[in-house]
């Protein structure tokens, strides 16, 4: 049995106002077709009326395939395929369960090109067979693409393999997109120089839905950018999620996944643009509700230095900016795993950038806005040298709260890695748990370190790297020199009211900076006398069991535990986060209970007055 498929209002009376006037439509089909208007979709193109821009394909119940390298030119169209029948396409008869239009280039040029301003929107169809320069699914010069309820896979060209869109100027903040990918999935597509999936340049990009930029390739010498490479484009992407290692089919590889660059960026490259990766569900009034509360931002199992030559960073992510044109990246409920690179199996953050991941609390409804109970999580990513998760350098700016992190690995900082030896680096991190990262050395990584910050500026410069944690979580991570390393000059760091209790790792701190200063307040930890330096101050310490619900596996607080109403707020300041880790507010006084300095917990999580245990799932140890 099929089913009508149910359409938005807009595009319902679209539909039968055409259907009923014939005139603003023409329909495709095989020369084998009754009914059929044209027998390719470039005839259709150039034969439209005046008053005619709408083009129905029928896929002949998924019999017919058009081999053609389709040219629009300057003309706003909207091409909708799957009808199973000529006649369904005049009668506007389609159901959900048709099967797409096929178009295949025939590796003779761009499957689609789009030129001179021309606008067109995809709808139900198969784009595959491309071969060009600039753009092989899709190539769009001055121009705007929409695709929805689409594949764009098996293309290939020198840049943006899948679709490739260029304007010659930037764009405004108030100008539309240049290109979107509604309910659609660009995969298996190779680029030889950069933007395996999608390539875009001084434009505006939208990815939304059920949607996916996965199983790309920038496979040339030195290619980037294996899923995305954004210059001067700035992009949202409301991913996604389908967690099968192999999808059955191409519709399931939502979100940024599994793309692969020789060189940098295997999920993204991002020069000079922002790029917001949400999950849950944002409402942005006429403009619309985005993405989903039921699904994170998928970033998984993205590999840059794919050659192995030890040149590649920024697994999921690489991004740098320029004088005038900085790179903005944000992460929010996201699930960051299984990416790797040389440095920053995650995120590598070049000059002139900044990162937030982050849980996103505020609600678009009554429904919770975590699609789990951890909701934004970075686990499992690797890099051969420095940065697991996050490789930062200098004029970077790095933030994280209320992020579980665990199960990273590199030789130099499983999780993080800065250096600040170019300009000034700023690292912000609070209340996260960052627990199980590191492996003893085993495996071929050497775990040396949870957190490895470096800078090797001349001290005439006054290069800074500028660090604060605040309440965050650190505890069983298993590394063979330290948890925390510092090297080189003027490195600055606050640590307040956190945990650091890691009987797993020899020492806690091991500092060789000098004109460095660091600062512990309101600290618990197992080991307090590897802290000291001749530029460390330590206040109001202390040394107990912390008192994890179940330690190994939830590192939330028992009630009554030795860190509930331990400090004060005296050290922090406007700017600091202050929700646990969990969205709750902070500080919650047990009045049955005495407080030491005040009534704010040690830590990522603030207890309640009942334990907030989280039952184990598939992300814990």
């Amino acid at each position: 049995m099929k089913y009508v498929i149910v359409l938005s209002f807009w595009l319902v009376s679209m539909i039968t106002s055409t259907a009923s006037a014939g005139t603003n439509f023409v329909v495709v089909g095989p020369a084998t077709e009754s009914g059929c208007d044209f027998n390719s979709i470039q005839a259709a193109v150039n034969g439209l009326g005046a008053g005619q821009n709408y083009i129905r394909v029928s896929s002949h119940f998924d019999q017919a395939a058009y081999y053609e390298n389709v040219l629009i030119d300057g003309k706003s169209l909207v091409l909708w395929g799957g009808y199973d029948s000529c006649s369904d396409a005049q009668n506007g008869s389609h159901y959900i369960d048709n099967d797409h239009s096929y178009v295949d280039g025939g590796h003779n040029g761009p499957t689609f090109k789009l030129i001179n301003g021309a606008n067109v929107d995809l709808y139900y169809f198969e784009i595959t067979g491309g071969q060009g320069v600039l753009g092989g699914g899709i190539e769009a010069i001055n121009s705007s693409v929409r695709v929805l309820y689409s594949e764009v896979h098996s293309n290939s060209a020198v840049s943006g393999a899948g679709i490739y869109v260029a304007y010659d100027n930037p764009r405004g903040m108030n100008d539309p997109t240049t290109f979107e990918l509604r309910d659609s999935v660009v995969v298996g597509n190779f680029a030889s120089y950069a933007g395996g999936g999608i390539f875009c340049s001084n434009g505006k990009g939208l990815i939304d839905g059920n949607s996916g930029v996965s199983a790309n390739q920038a496979n040339g010498t030195n290619a980037d950018g294996g899923g995305l490479f954004l210059s001067f484009c700035d992009t949202e992407f409301f991913g996604g999620t389908n967690l099968e290692p192999y999808p059955s089919d191409w519709h399931s590889y939502n979100g940024l996944r599994q793309n692969m660059a020789n060189r940098n960026g295997g999920g993204a490259m991002v020069v000079s643009s922002s790029l917001h990766l949400y999950g849950g569900e944002h409402n942005y009034g006429q403009s619309g509700t985005f993405g989903s509360n039921l699904t994170p931002m998928n970033i998984q199992d993205n590999v840059a230095d794919a050659d192995n030559d030890l040149n590649g960073n920024g697994g999921g992510v690489y991004a740098v900016g320029q004088m005038f044109g900085p790179s903005y990246i944000i992460i929010e409920n996201g699930q960051v795993s299984n990416n790797s690179a040389n440095n920053g199996g995650a995120v590598y953050l070049g000059y002139n950038t900044s990162l937030k991941v982050e849980n996103f609390g505020g609600f678009v409804s009554a429904l919770d806005p975590c699609w789990s109970t951890e909701c934004s999580v970075v686990h499992d990513n690797k890099a051969k040298n420095g940065g697991g998760a996050f490789f930062i350098e200098g004029g970077s700016v790095f933030n994280m709260r209320q992020t579980h992190v665990y199960n990273n690995r590199a030789d130099f900082g499983a999780v993080l890695s800065m250096d600040s030896t170019q300009a000034n680096t700023t690292a912000t991190l609070s209340h996260n748990m960052i627990y199980h990262n590191g492996l003893d050395g085993e495996g071929g990584h050497s775990d040396s370190s949870t957190f490895n910050f470096y800078n090797n500026s001349a001290g005439i410069d006054q290069i800074v790297a500028n660090i604060r944690m605040l309440h965050n979580t650190i505890a069983d991570n298993h590394n063979t020199q330290s948890v925390m390393v510092t090297n080189g000059v003027h490195i600055f760091m606050d640590v307040l009211s956190s945990i650091l209790n890691d009987a797993t790792s020899p020492k806690i701190g091991d500092f060789y900076s000098i004109t460095s200063q660091y600062n512990f307040d309101c600290v618990n930890t197992n080991n307090s006398a590897s802290l000291d330096s001749a530029y460390t101050t330590r206040t109001r310490m202390d040394s107990s069991d912390p008192g994890f619900v179940v330690r190994n596996y939830d590192y939330h607080l028992k009630n009554r535990s030795a860190v509930e109403d331990y400090c004060d707020d005296s050290l922090h300041t406007a700017q600091d986060f202050t929700n646990d880790i969990d969205n709750d507010t902070r500080a919650v006084d047990d009045t049955g209970f005495q407080d030491l300095y005040g009534a704010w917990d040690l830590g990522a999580d603030e207890v309640l007055g009942v334990s907030d245990v989280i039952f184990i799932d598939r992300f814990d140890w």
